[in-house]
């Protein structure tokens, strides 16, 4: 079917913990997400960041598994936001 329509799906996607909602995290979010993306769309992050090891960098590291598992991006990144290292920005193509 050529695949989806959008060039890109923005989330900001913590919760008051620093954590990744755990809906955003399941199969079938990832592959609806997946299946609206146009040919060479990406999916861009505004997560929590925290020390490695903290919760809100194991939740960032599971998501960040999660976009090339089920979403199949090849490339994903992140970009730590001057100023506010706390958060980071996951773009994920």
């Amino acid at each position: 079917d050529g695949g989806g329509f959008y060039h890109a799906i923005l989330l900001d996607a913590y919760d008051g913990c620093g954590r990744v909602p755990a809906h955003l995290q399941l199969s079938p979010f990832l592959e609806d997400c997946a299946a609206v993306l146009a040919p060479g769309g990406c999916l861009v992050a505004n997560l929590w960041n925290g020390p490695p090891g903290s919760e809100a960098w194991k939740s960032l590291a599971r998501f960040s598994g999660l976009l090339k598992d089920a979403v199949g991006c090849r490339v994903v990144r992140t970009v730590t936001v001057v100023g506010q290292e706390g958060n980071v920005v996951v773009v994920a193509v």
